[in-house]
This record gives structure tokens, C-alpha cells and sequence, in this order.
């Protein structure tokens, strides 16, 4: 969701502003939001950006689109599910292929997450590249 922001990021004030003004005005706006949240990041929260869009940006397209659209069901989670969905998510891509497999077929994970929550973790879980960098990931 970021990723036109990222490369924005890169660019002169004058560039954005050519860039911006080409767009409609409530995408100006929410464009804008977008930058001045990055701007105001840490060097090392913009570093870890970065290299999560280059990490992204290796994959074929069509997985691009399955983890960009998993990544924007998460982020609609409700507040209370996205801690345990994220969690799950943490203890999936450390494990092995054939332990997340299981996993993600068993019984227990069934009942704890819901046929949409299980769709957002089966996509990401399978479909991160593994130097997807992301707090919490050994």
C-alpha cells in the first residue's frame, strides 16, 4: 500500500509536487498523508520499508498481488484480531515448509481463526519471500 509513497520518498519536492498535482484530489490528499507518515519515520523504520518494497518487488506479479491484497485484508482486521492474527503469522514464517503446512491444516487453526483470517495467513505465510524483513521474524 505504500509502495507509491516509497518511491516518492526518492524524489525532489519539486518531482512529488508535479507528480501530486497530476492526481485527483482525494488521491492528492491521501497521497500526501501517506508521505508525510514516512517522512516522519526513523531512519531504521525507513530502512526496514525499503527493504520490505525491494523484497516485494522480486516476486512475480500475481504473487505481488496476492501479498498486497493479504497485507490489506490484514490491516482491515478488526483491532482485536490483528494481534492474534500477526502472532500467527510470526510463528508460521519461522516455521519450517512442512510444519507451517501442517499447521495451516490443522484442527486447532481452524477453530482459532476465521475462513478470512485463515485466507490472510495461508497467503502471506506462503507467499513472503524469506528476506521479507519483518519485526519479530528470526
Amino acid at each position: 500500500p505504500l509502495a507509491p509513497a516509497q518511491r516518492m520518498m526518492q524524489m525532489t519536492p519539486e518531482q512529488r509536487d508535479r507528480i501530486l498535482e497530476k492526481l485527483p484530489p482525494a488521491q492528492q490528499e491521501h497521497m500526501r498523508q501517506q508521505l508525510d507518515r514516512l517522512d516522519h519515520l526513523s531512519a531504521a523504520e525507513k530502512e526496514m520499508i525499503s527493504r520490505q518494497g525491494q523484497s516485494l518487488s522480486a516476486l512475480p506479479q500475481a504473487q505481488q498481488r496476492t501479498v498486497g491484497r493479504a497485507m490489506t485484508s490484514m490491516n482491515q482486521l478488526p483491532a482485536d484480531r490483528k494481534g492474534p492474527v500477526r502472532k500467527e503469522l510470526l510463528s508460521l514464517l519461522n516455521k519450517p515448509e512442512e510444519d507451517r503446512a501442517a499447521r495451516l491444516n490443522s484442527d486447532d487453526f481452524k477453530g482459532k481463526f476465521s475462513p478470512e483470517e485463515q485466507k490472510i495467513l495461508t497467503d502471506l505465510s506462503t507467499n513472503l519471500p524469506p528476506d521479507y524483513p519483518l519485526a519479530g521474524r528470526r
